[in-house]
Parts: structure tokens; sequence; C-alpha cells
């Protein structure tokens, strides 16, 4: 095609035809300028198809590690929910004096405020970051959604294991080892015909009065976990929605 254009422009300027071989010239720069224009507008398409189609993967990663923390969380709020129960009936028995021993893992987990720690998958989402396709997504309620899900956890949840291992340190401290050991004996379920329980039936005694600010500790702890786990639930689901939507 090069060499058919030169072959023109030669016979031009042989046969001296000045006029015919500039308007020639310009016409072969403009068909060049069109032709650089489309490749370019090619090479657009192509790299917008390429970010397209990796936006898609990335959701569909994103609604993958969303469903699996909606799973996840759920399950620890139901762990929680059987631990609040447990909490107000050790403490309704507590007024009642009707209890007389402790014999269950849940009643020693909560006995001694122990708590999950609290975590989602963010690997998806630090990738769409880290690649800039969390600004290329064109629908701002989802965009939003998303962000509004990811640093209300990266805040909250930061937040929450922090104040469950310092009330988790706390209970230890007051604790003493009696007590730990007594755990470990009904968490293996082991003599515990020789434990003496008479201290539940005495609210003056330190024991007792530890015991009962364990529990109840506990209890805030417990609801202050679940009302972190319902907002992560509901803006995650969130999320789901719009990108089905």
């Amino acid at each position: 095609m090069i060499n058919f254009f030169r072959k023109i422009r030669k016979k031009l300027l042989v046969e001296n035809k000045t006029w015919k071989y500039l308007k020639y010239a310009i016409g072969e720069i403009v068909l060049v300028v069109i032709g650089i224009l489309i490749a370019l507008q090619v090479n657009n398409w192509n790299e917008n198809r390429k970010v397209e189609n990796y936006k898609l993967e990335l959701l569909i990663q994103l609604k993958e590690d969303i469903n699996n923390d909606i799973h996840y969380l759920k399950e620890l709020d139901s762990v929680y929910g059987r631990w609040q129960i447990q909490a107000v009936n050790i403490i309704k028995a507590l007024e009642d004096k009707s209890i007389n021993r402790i014999t269950t893992i849940d009643e020693y987990i909560i006995g001694r405020g122990s708590m999950n720690q609290i975590s989602i998958i963010t690997k998806t989402f630090d990738q769409m970051k880290d690649s800039g396709i969390l600004n290329k997504i064109t629908n701002k309620k989802l965009s939003q959604s998303i962000d509004d899900y990811y640093e209300f956890a990266k805040i909250e949840i930061q937040k929450t294991n922090i104040d469950n291992q310092e009330f988790y340190s706390y209970v230890l401290n007051i604790s003493g080892y009696e007590y730990i050991h007594i755990g470990h004996r009904i968490i293996f379920q082991t003599d515990l015909d020789y434990i003496d329980w008479s201290w539940l039936k005495d609210p003056t005694s330190e024991r007792y009065k530890k015991f009962e600010s364990r529990i109840s500790f506990h209890w805030v702890a417990i609801n202050a976990n679940r009302e972190l786990l319902g907002n992560l639930l509901e803006k995650a689901e969130n999320i789901l929605k719009v990108i089905d939507s």
C-alpha cells in the first residue's frame, strides 16, 4: 500500500502537477490521521473492555466475600444470642438463689467473659481500591454502599475487638487462679463433685460478687457486639441488594 502511494506521488511530480500533488499529499495525511484515530479508538475500546471485565470479575468475587461474611456474622450472632440467654438465666438464678453449681461450657464462658474476635473478608475490596476499580463503578449507590460497609467495619470492628480484649483481661485479672482452675475442670467435666459451690448462695461472699460482676459486664459486652453484628449484616445485605437490582 505504501509503495502504491509513492508511485502516485512520483508520477505527479514527474508530470509537474504540483497542485494535484499537494492535494493528494494532504489527502494522504488525512487518511493517516484517520487511521491513527481509529487505531486509538479500537485500543481504547479494548482497554475499556478489559477494565469492564475485570470490574465484573471483582464484583463477583466481592459478592462471594460478602455472602461468606453474612454467613459468618449470622453464626456469631447466634452464638452471642445463646450466651445472652444464658447470662440472663444465670443472673435470674442468682437473684432467685436457685443455682447450685456451674456445669456447662456456656456457663463457664459467660462467667469468664470470653468474647470472640470479629472479622470480615477484605481481600477483594482491597484489590478494588488498589487497582482503582472502585472509582470506576458508575453506580454511585453501589460504590457508596461498598465503601460504607468496609469503612464502617474497619473502624467499629477494631474498636470492638479492643474492648473485648480489655474486658477479657479485666475478667482474668479479677478471677484468680482458683477460678481459672475450676473453669478448666468444668470444660473437661472432671472432679465436679469436689467443687465447693456454696458461695453461689451467699450474695455477701467475694466470689459471688465477682461472679455476678463478670456476668453483668459480659451481658453488656454481648449486647454491644450484637449491635455491631446487626449493623454489619444490614450494610452487607444492602450491597447484595444493589448488586442484584
